[in-house]
């Protein structure tokens, strides 16, 4: 899912930019539609202090997303929406959070 691929992500420009050592902006850019079912959403939490820690940020290009309203965390984890709509919601938050932004 999305929130693993994040982390690889994260993982690959960690090592590709020696842990922050060279002087590079830290960016992935995901392109997505987010219908597909997140296996844990316990993830989220490790996601957003993976990216905050390495100083990157996630810019997300979804594909029909609606607009979304501020979140917390909490929210995120009981939400009641279908998939693609909670999985919106979690990316409009992670982005929030980790200086990134949603297209």
């Amino acid at each position: 899912d999305f929130l693993d691929a994040t982390l690889v992500a994260c993982d690959m420009l960690h090592a590709r930019t020696r842990g922050g050592q060279l002087k590079f902006r830290r960016r992935i850019l995901m392109v997505t539609y987010a219908g597909d079912e997140l296996h844990n959403k316990g993830d989220l939490r490790t996601v957003v202090s993976v990216l905050r820690l390495q100083g990157v940020a996630l810019d997300v290009i979804g594909m029909a997303f609606g607009d979304c309203p501020e979140l917390t965390e909490e929210a995120l984890v009981l939400s009641t929406d279908t998939v693609k709509q909670g999985n919106e919601k979690v990316l409009y938050y992670i982005t929030d959070q980790a200086d990134g932004t949603v297209i």
